[in-house]
């Protein structure tokens, strides 16, 4: 069933292109693997056949920054 508001890419499993690193033509998604908490991406260049791996999904959320900075600071966020 495809999805109710098909532009809303924050819901989107589709991975966006990345420049490649070496002739700055876009990079596609052409494998996506499990790791422990986040996910592999390797992107293939069409253009110079360059590969880049990647590693999503273990970067902290806003809220975790947030909560640590309180902790480490001893302050609160200012309302």
């Amino acid at each position: 069933m495809p999805p109710n508001n098909p532009f809303n890419f924050q819901e989107s499993t589709i991975v966006p292109p990345v420049p490649c690193t070496q002739c700055g033509n876009n990079m596609l998604c052409v494998r996506r693997s499990p790791e422990q908490g986040s996910e592999r991406q390797r992107f293939l260049c069409s253009s110079c056949g360059n590969t880049n791996e990647r590693i999503v999904g273990i970067e902290m959320s806003d809220e975790e920054v947030q909560s640590l900075a309180e902790q480490l600071t001893g302050k609160a966020k200012a309302k």
